[in-house]
């Protein structure tokens, strides 16, 4: 019977690690990393869009429900920095005297008589704020601010509003920002996305514009 030798070789545990083996380590690892940063960039510049879409959806559900239950709404923006964390809400309410017709304006929240509406859904975020502009001028530093939707279709935001900003990061380089002007008589909107090249301002917290609305080579008709 023949036998066949088998040679087995010992490894030396003391060995380390060649430089050619931790330069491949360092570039996996730089891979993997810059694979994740990328992802979580996309996933928030999918998330501030998403938000911006359910803004817009939410403004036009209580434009239709004004008309069509023939009866007023406010909905009350909340967009501020608390400790460091961004919390965003739309709230709500209804009048509760009646209000006809075209209005000139709109009384915010502490100024007129509303009820809150607890049984339907708020607008939540924490990835997106919102901020109250004057359409082809700019945003200010309101932090709470209202929107009224009357019974005619007509709208008007408080504070002599006429635009809104939607807007968030990605992370320290870049970030996104929609914008909506109103058109207080039938309120029809006007959806606008700021160029990526025209996004400015990132520190945070903040309340300044990411986007120059005032010069309209920085927006693009949003589809």
């Amino acid at each position: 019977m023949r036998f066949v030798k088998y040679s087995f070789i010992k490894m030396n545990s003391n060995k380390g690690f060649s430089l050619l083996e931790i330069l491949v380590v360092i570039a996996i690892m730089g891979s993997v990393g810059l694979m994740i940063f990328t992802s979580s960039g996309d996933n928030k510049a999918r998330t501030i869009q998403s938000d911006f879409d359910n803004v817009a959806s939410y403004l036009s559900l209580y434009k239709n429900k004004a008309m069509g239950n023939s009866q007023p709404f406010l909905l009350q923006f909340e967009s501020a920095f608390v400790s460091g964390n961004l919390n965003t809400t739309i709230t709500p309410y209804r009048y509760t005297n009646p209000v006809y017709g075209n209005q000139n304006e709109c009384e915010n929240l502490a100024g007129g008589d509303y009820e809150e509406i607890t049984n339907e859904k708020r607008f939540i975020s924490e990835a997106t704020e919102i901020l109250h502009c004057i359409q082809d001028t700019g945003c200010n530093e309101i932090t709470e601010f209202g929107y009224c939707f009357f019974t005619d279709g007509s709208s008007r935001l408080s504070d002599n509003g006429s635009a809104l900003l939607i807007q968030g990061k990605h992370n320290v380089d870049s970030g996104s920002a929609y914008l909506i002007n109103i058109h207080g008589s039938t309120s029809f909107f006007e959806k606008l996305k700021c160029n990526s090249n025209a996004i400015i301002n990132l520190q945070e917290p903040s309340k300044l514009a990411y986007c120059d609305i005032s010069k309209s080579t920085n927006l693009r008709t949003y589809e």
